[in-house]
Parts: C-alpha cells; sequence; structure tokens
C-alpha cells in the first residue's frame, strides 16, 4: 500500500497530541478517551516509520509497543515505577495499570486501521496531495 507520508505524520501528530492534552487538561474519563486516540495517532505514525507494512504488521506493532508499556507498569520493575512516579511519566505513560486500557488499545488501533483505510480511498483517488 503506498503510503502519503507528510498526510500520515500530519494525522499521528494531530490524534497524539489530542491524546496528550485529553491527559493534561483532565478531561472526564481522560485515560479511556486518550489511550484510545493516542492508540489511532501512534498507528499512523508507525505507518510512516514502516511506509511499506501491511496494516496487519501496524496493528501488531501498535499493541504491542502501546499495550506492552502498560502491561510493564503491571510487572512492577523498579526504573519503570521511578519514570512512572514523575507528574511527566505519568501523562506519558498513563494512570494506574488497569486491564481495560488494553481494550481501548486494541479499539484506538482498529479505529486507526479503518482510519488508514478511509484516508487511502481519498489518496487513490487524488484528494490526498
Amino acid at each position: 500500500m503506498e503510503r502519503n507520508r507528510i498526510l500520515y505524520f500530519i494525522i499521528g501528530v494531530i490524534l497524539t497530541g489530542l491524546g496528550y492534552a485529553m491527559r493534561v487538561m483532565q478531561v472526564e474519563n481522560y485515560y479511556r478517551g486518550s489511550a484510545i486516540i493516542i492508540a489511532m495517532g501512534l498507528y499512523f505514525i508507525f505507518a510512516v516509520m514502516f511506509k511499506k507494512a501491511s496494516a496487519f504488521f501496524l496493528t501488531a506493532i501498535d499493541i504491542l509497543i502501546c499495550g506492552g508499556l502498560h502491561i510493564v507498569r503491571f510487572a512492577n520493575i523498579p526504573w519503570y515505577n521511578i519514570i512512572y512516579d514523575s507528574q511527566v511519566g505519568e501523562l506519558i505513560l498513563g494512570g494506574p495499570f488497569k486491564w481495560q486500557v488494553l481494550l481501548y488499545v486494541l479499539c484506538g488501533t482498529v479505529l486507526g486501521l479503518f482510519f488508514e483505510k478511509i484516508v487511502s480511498q481519498y489518496n487513490r483517488i487524488g484528494l490526498g496531495d
């Protein structure tokens, strides 16, 4: 699949920035919504990094990295806890470990996949440039 890297990068940065803005402003249920939006944004950023990768590969990478960062919180690793205990670390890494956040990451990744299909249709007919 041919991807417009500039368009994908802009979409990824906007979505990821919006997710982190939700955490900073502490919008109601912000960890739930921000996890979904950040996973969507990172899907597009990974699409920029791996331009020729399949959608399955991007989905797997997004779930492994976004979900993996959250699962590591469950492992109670000392150096990770030091990062997490700072205010910036908590904003970047998310809230305390909850199993449902993995579901939110999965939802965000699938939404990113669907959104990519829509964007690629517009790209194919020439509206992406």
